[in-house]
């Protein structure tokens, strides 16, 4: 997709119409509306997790390869748990803290062991992006604690990213219609699969999980397998 269209309408149209997507399936299975204070985390992780997220993750990529992309982006656990641990006391064990580190190491070796690393621009586009996503988990949490189940937490926070990104859509839908067969396939796989299907699996994950941190080191399993594919 990045081959044919910009960071910011290829981001918009995932966003958008996953948000309305997941949207209509929480209306099927019970809407649950934001109430007083929790739109703000709500539109936050829409800024966080989704629009702003998308964007300068795509950023990134145009001027880096997958696996320093990969290895930016797997620093999310690290900073997530040391997020969680000042704002909810969520404390990792050592043995958490030593797996963790241990599985960052890893992910390091397996992805630069050819020397792949390129401090680009991309770099700190990157870098920026898992602040975000680091930020994105602490208020999917924050919206759980208090009740949203995983389906309008995805829904919601998705669509509100979408909302924010509505002056980038009309340049979006024009650039969308003039894209080969090619470009609409591989844009509906990142819309169904990786953004309604993946988010909403995300926050079911946390929503379950006594800890954060009991999910989080499963971001590693994501730069490894984008590595292979690429």
């Amino acid at each position: 997709v990045m081959q044919y269209m910009t960071p910011l309408d290829a981001s918009e149209l995932r966003i958008i119409f996953g948000g309305v997507l997941l949207l209509g399936v929480a209306f099927i299975k019970g809407i649950q509306w934001p109430k007083g204070r929790d739109w703000i985390f709500f539109v936050l992780a829409g800024l966080t997790g989704n629009i702003f997220y998308q964007i300068v993750f795509n950023l990134g990529l145009q001027t880096i390869p997958a696996a320093t992309s990969s290895m930016i982006v797997s620093s999310t656990p690290l900073l997530t748990a040391i997020l969680m641990q000042f704002i909810y006391k969520e404390k990792l064990s050592y043995a958490g803290w030593l797996y963790t580190f241990t599985a960052f190491i890893g992910v390091g070796l397996v992805l630069l062991w050819k020397g792949a690393w390129q401090l680009e621009i991309g770099a700190f586009w990157t870098l920026l992006a898992m602040i975000m996503f680091a930020w994105y988990n602490v208020f999917n949490r924050q919206l759980s604690t208090v009740g949203y189940n995983a389906i309008n937490i995805a829904a919601w926070s998705m669509f509100l990213g979408g909302i924010i990104g509505i002056p980038f859509l009309p340049e979006a839908i024009k650039s969308l219609l003039l894209q080969p067969t090619l470009v609409w396939g591989a844009l509906f796989v990142l819309t169904f699969f990786s953004t309604a299907i993946g988010f909403a699996l995300w926050s079911y994950a946390l929503e379950k999980a006594e800890k954060a941190a009991d999910v989080m080191n499963f971001l590693y399993i994501s730069p490894l397998v984008a590595a292979i594919l690429s």
